[in-house]
């Protein structure tokens, strides 16, 4: 739905269902930067006030730039509110 999680929230929700063999913040975070290599359909992402994401591929910069500007053009001008609430539909 969303198509990104922080990774601390990743992390958690992660050992939360693993129960008692948890993993450390630092597996977590090589497994992350493996993505790519890996081929699979998330990648990890830094962004300069060094937040950690985990970001669905359908969910990339110019696809979701790409929607937008669809949305505007069928629906005119709207705010970001609206636009996530229409988007989460």
């Amino acid at each position: 739905m969303g198509g990104l999680i922080t990774l601390p929230d990743a992390f958690c929700l992660f050992n939360r269902a693993r129960g008692t063999e948890m993993v450390s913040p630092d597996d977590m975070l090589n497994a992350c930067k493996r993505f790519k290599e890996l081929g699979l359909p998330v990648i990890f992402r830094k962004f300069p006030s060094q937040v950690m994401v985990i970001q669905a591929k359908s969910h990339s910069d110019a696809k979701m730039a790409q929607r937008i500007a669809q949305h505007i053009e069928t629906n005119g001008a709207v705010s970001a509110i609206e636009i996530s609430g229409d988007f989460s539909k």
